[in-house]
């Protein structure tokens, strides 16, 4: 994980010299192309971290899911409270709250 940190990092330092050269005058077309790819890439970096903690989070919710500590049970309640639809805003602006 460190090394998917520190890549995403240096890819933001590329990316912020890019930005002060744009600042400073427009880019060739390699660079902008380069500029394109390289955010492209750190997309791709930020969802395998996304994806490392979703898999992370699911596998000790399934070895540690059974000692019923209070971290537990606050997740499944806040996975609840996120999953839950409180209200909705219909064509004409209006707010249902109820069914």
């Amino acid at each position: 994980m460190s090394q998917l940190n520190k890549l995403i990092q240096e890819c933001n330092t590329v990316l912020a010299v890019l930005d002060k050269l744009e600042d400073q005058r427009p880019l060739f077309t390699q660079e902008s192309n380069f500029r394109k790819i390289l955010k492209a890439h750190i997309l791709k970096l930020l969802q395998f971290k996304k994806e490392y903690w979703r898999k992370r989070y699911t596998l000790r919710w399934t070895k540690m899911g059974d000692e019923s500590t209070s971290f537990f049970p606050a997740a499944a309640t806040e996975r609840y409270r996120h999953n839950t639809i409180t209200s909705l805003q219909t064509p004409d602006d209006r707010t249902v709250t109820e069914h």
